[in-house]
């Protein structure tokens, strides 16, 4: 090798080698630096005690067989955060979220140590974050979800009953128009409440020769309007104020039925699909705490012992224990819900302990845990 490509003019030739050579990584108490003459690599040992007379050694041009396994975990990941994957939250200087475009499978991306996490770190979680959120708007048709905003400018959805928190919006969370909501005074008990109301004369000469309400003024609700007076005459809006919708009575009075009682079909249909999307959740947290995701190398050959063609590494999931046909015997099963913890051994109950108001945050869903023989 010449003097002018050796390692130690390439490491000593500047007194500040570091700005001559960029360091482009470090492995395992390696570090690894670009030749700007020929764009090659170069792998050194870096000193324990600089300090102390210590200096570079275990120069060499080729990957060190004790960073080969990092520097290739290092590279695929690089592949997966930059190509494979989509950045779809941020929270600070820390902390990204990601999820694969291939597999959608979602994972955090610690920026300190340049490593990812296939757990939801604990600052991360949503019990934590729901100190410092805020409720920007109701969703669903009975607003029962919010949506919030974190500290960091992220947005997810709460319901108000269950306080369940999801990153991704639910079917049902939806901003619903006029003409699918209930009626308000059903919806509200029969209060009053400060909403925009209109008149529809057809109904009101029905509302004027009934004896027991010719002295009420006949209020009607905007969904009401749409859901049962579309087509009448004498449609007016009127102003904005705190009333009753009258739309039940009159519908009483002519001998009809108010819709806005009853749900809308776009309710059927976005309810029956909400209910579908929670069943797939709850399939997914079984999938995930019985194959956890992993992030590891492609075995180099198949079951049958032919070496593959192909190596690297991927996202994926750890195979079920005995596999999925021959899964095993159920021991225990942990039933927790909002009121309650109930164990089963063996299918025989064993145990129930009543849970405080508020105890518990998983009201939504029922958490199964079973242990395998």
């Amino acid at each position: 090798m010449s003097t002018r490509y050796s390692f130690t003019h390439l490491l000593t030739h500047s007194p500040n080698h570091l700005l001559t050579h960029p360091l482009k990584d470090t492995f395992a108490g390696y570090e690894m630096y670009e030749d700007p003459d020929t764009l090659n690599y170069m792998y050194t040992k870096k000193p324990l005690s600089p300090l102390e007379g210590d200096k570079y050694e275990a120069h060499s041009w080729d990957i060190p067989p004790v960073i080969r396994s990092p520097r290739e975990r290092r590279i695929a990941l690089n592949y997966l955060i930059g190509f494979r994957s989509k950045r779809t939250r941020s929270f600070g200087e820390k902390w990204e979220m990601y999820r694969c475009t291939v597999t959608s499978y979602d994972f955090f991306y610690n920026k300190e140590t340049k490593d990812l996490v296939l757990y939801t770190p604990p600052e991360l979680s949503f019990p934590v974050l729901q100190r410092s959120s805020k409720a920007v708007k109701k969703l669903g048709f009975g607003n029962e979800w919010e949506l919030c905003k974190d500290q960091y400018g992220n947005d997810f959805y709460r319901h108000r009953i269950s306080k369940d928190c999801f990153w991704d919006q639910p079917i049902d969370a939806c901003e619903v128009e006029a003409k699918d909501k209930f009626c308000t005074a059903h919806q509200f008990g029969h209060q009053a409440r400060e909403q925009r109301w209109y008149s529809c004369e057809q109904c009101n000469r029905s509302w004027k020769n009934a004896g027991e309400a010719s002295k009420a003024v006949l209020r009607i609700c905007e969904p009401c309007i749409f859901r049962c007076h579309d087509g009448h005459r004498g449609i007016r809006f009127c102003m904005s104020s705190s009333v009753v919708c009258g739309c039940a009575a009159v519908c009483r009075i002519t001998q009809s039925k108010c819709n806005g009682c009853e749900l809308s079909a776009k309710q059927i249909s976005i309810q029956r699909a909400a209910y579908d999307n929670r069943t797939e959740i709850i399939r997914r947290r079984e999938q995930v705490a019985l194959m956890p995701l992993v992030f590891a190398p492609v075995p180099p050959t198949w079951s049958n012992g032919v070496k593959k063609h192909q190596s690297g590494w991927l996202l994926s999931r750890r195979p079920p224990p005995k596999g999925l046909l021959n899964f095993g015997n159920i021991l225990s099963v942990l039933v927790i819900t909002s009121y309650y913890v109930r164990v089963y051994h063996e299918e025989k109950f064993v145990t129930e302990t009543n849970l405080p108001s508020g105890a518990c945050t998983i009201k939504l869903f029922t958490a199964v845990i079973v242990a395998v023989s």
